[in-house]
């Protein structure tokens, strides 16, 4: 389906007898204008509902205008099972584009190649959109010529692929989680950047800026041992620790956010800190309770418990809805999953709101010589950008 941003009107749906028993997996890509009446088109995956020992993952291109497919379905023989299949459009430094995915390992496709095969046409078209048929020749001395696919990167365990823009470059960089790292790769040459070892990854990293080099740094939930996860900030220059801290973490534990600033970013994360009440863990861990905090650069000793909760969150995120002012926490509250079903919950909070109603913790890790009033006014004031 697709609608209309504005108004919320219905433009087309698609076409069910295209999608007979097949199932979509991860997120329709917007894609430029393939089809040349004006406007942008989309991908979509989908897999076979029935199970074998070669499936195939099936690419369709669909018209932005009115939802028809543009030529046939394109496959692709896969032996391993999707977990995250994060697939992403990335522009080359030349202008190519490729598709991204998780497939067992990190792979790509070019555009170009998907469009051949769906419709057959050639190249040349003439209502083809130019910047379609870009190539780049670094990347396709890399393609296997038999599959059209390129390696993106060969670990077996990647679990998140994520974009990472960079000013004035169209391939920017690419960030990868697997298992037990995290790896930065320059968008153009695919070579390591730098990058972070951990335990056991909880989600995908959030970005964000935490210090003042206008590069995004990351914030990484790692799982170091039962019920316990160190929160991570590490600097996207080069992979240090710019922040750490460990925390208690309970069963379903919400995944973090961040909001940006008029400088640097707020990052946001669930989890309960070790204190001399509860010892290094408290002694009931069956209670579903979650606390929130809240760490900016601008006083990384100290972080602001701005909520706790023991309804059960199954997504959180922390969104502007008013240019520089208007900061809120959205939860979606509902029953765990693979429970029975029951209703669903939207909690929409002002950050303001939740600053002012919070209470600051510190570290054991520095000195802030600043009061505790003094600190809440200071993140009550804190303006917000997109």
């Amino acid at each position: 389906m697709k609608v209309l941003g504005i108004s919320g009107d219905t433009l087309w749906i698609l076409n069910a007898s295209f999608v007979v028993n097949l199932s979509v997996i991860g997120p329709a890509l917007i894609l430029p204008d393939l089809d040349g009446d004006g406007v942008g088109d989309f991908l979509i995956f989908f897999t076979p509902n029935q199970v074998s020992s070669v499936s195939k993952l099936i690419l369709r291109l669909l018209s932005g205008r009115i939802g028809d497919p543009i030529g046939q379905e394109v496959y692709h023989n896969v032996t391993e099972n999707f977990g995250s299949l994060s697939p992403l459009i990335h522009i080359t430094n030349t202008g190519a584009y490729y598709i991204l995915f998780i497939e067992g390992t990190v792979q790509g496709v070019a555009l170009k190649d998907i469009y051949l095969q769906a419709t057959g046409m050639s190249l040349t078209a003439d209502k083809l959109n130019a910047d379609v048929l870009k190539s780049d020749s670094e990347w396709e001395k890399k393609t296997d010529p038999a599959s059209k696919m390129i390696q993106i990167h060969n670990s077996r365990t990647a679990k998140y692929l994520q974009a990472v823009h960079v000013q004035g470059k169209n391939a920017g960089k690419l960030l990868i989680s697997t298992e037990d790292r995290v790896e930065l790769l320059d968008g153009q040459n695919l070579q390591t950047q730098w990058l972070h070892n951990i335990s056991q990854m909880q989600g995908a990293p959030v970005s964000g800026y935490f210090n003042a080099d206008d590069v995004f740094d990351f914030l990484i939930e790692d799982f170091i041992e039962k019920n316990r996860k160190k929160v991570t900030i590490v600097d996207g220059e080069n992979g240090k620790i710019l922040w750490e801290e460990d925390l208690i973490c309970r069963k379903n534990c919400p995944k973090p956010s961040s909001i940006n600033t008029v400088s640097q970013t707020a990052f946001l994360f669930w989890g309960e800190l070790p204190t001399q009440a509860n010892g290094s863990m408290p002694e009931d861990l069956t209670e579903n309770r979650h606390y929130l905090y809240m760490v900016h650069p601008s006083h990384p000793y100290i972080i602001l418990e701005l909520k706790n909760t023991t309804e059960n969150v199954l997504s959180f995120t922390t969104a502007l809805f008013e240019r520089s002012r208007h900061a809120c926490n959205v939860l979606l509250l509902g029953q765990p999953v693979g429970s029975r079903q029951g209703p669903l919950t939207v909690i929409k909070q002002k950050l303001k709101e939740a600053i002012s109603l919070s209470t600051v913790r510190r570290l054991n890790k520095g000195h802030d010589v600043f009061s505790d009033a003094e600190i809440k006014e200071y993140f009550y004031r804190i303006r917000y950008s997109d």
